[in-house]
């Protein structure tokens, strides 16, 4: 099996399926794909997923809720997780080998490749095991679909476990940087149901006391530096 997920929820879009199949067969080494639909989307009636996984959420869900209910059944079975869109495609050959190398020489926290769109904050992640594990999820919960991208990057860059990959290239063909992406029903109903509700939701977690705790466990149990004062103090006592 492999160390590496990789988990796509979507919604009526095959042919944005089709196109992520096909350059993730054409670049990927050994990490392992699995797409997350919705019981109500019959738009995948008779799709050839090419033998990569599917599973399927009853009643439909948020994004947050289809990557931490998924993540919390595959999490013993991968070392590292990583979500990605169905708009986005795989460019760099060997790119999953890439996120490993660059695991094994960062250690945990969260990675994310260049998609052509931002670098300020990762709209698609990997991460490793361990620090899902800390947390208890993958996606922050209090935000449905926006700012979840915000919330890991408020997270990786308070603690310093976060690192972008420049050199790993997957592509966010979102509407708003590809003209030849479709400003859909999707787009449009998404932004609608989420989005004054998520900027608010994520402006109040941030300022919480509750990141503070998240931050402090984090730095305490994987960040290096830390470790090594700690350690140090552990040895003077």
């Amino acid at each position: 099996m492999s160390k590496m997920i990789v988990i796509v929820p979507t919604r009526s879009r095959p042919e944005q399926c089709k196109r992520l199949i096909k350059s993730f067969e054409d670049t990927t080494d050994n990490a392992t794909l699995l797409f997350v639909t919705d019981g109500d989307d019959d738009s995948y009636e008779d799709f050839d997923w090419h033998g990569h996984g599917v599973a399927e959420i009853d009643p439909r869900a948020s994004l947050s809720q289809k990557l931490n209910h998924t993540v919390k059944n595959i999490i013993d079975d991968y070392e590292e997780i990583m979500w990605q869109g169905d708009d986005h495609e795989f460019i760099t050959p060997h790119w999953d080998s890439k996120f490993l190398e660059a695991r094994a020489e960062w250690g945990p926290g969260w990675l994310y490749p260049n998609n052509h769109r931002r670098s300020d904050v990762p709209e698609s992640w990997s991460v490793s095991r361990d620090v899902v594990e800390a947390l208890g999820w993958y996606a922050n919960p209090v935000v449905a679909h926006y700012y979840l991208d915000n919330s890991i990057a408020e997270l990786g860059k308070r603690t310093g476990l976060i690192r972008w990959l420049p050199e790993v290239e997957i592509t966010h063909h979102h509407y708003s940087v590809d003209k030849d992406t479709e400003y859909d029903g999707l787009y449009k109903e998404t932004e609608q149901r989420f989005g004054e509700h998520d900027i608010a939701a994520f402006q109040q977690w941030r300022g919480s006391n509750q990141v503070a705790a998240i931050v402090s466990l984090l730095r305490r149990r994987f960040n290096p530096d830390v470790a090594w004062v700690l350690s140090k103090i552990g040895q003077e006592a």
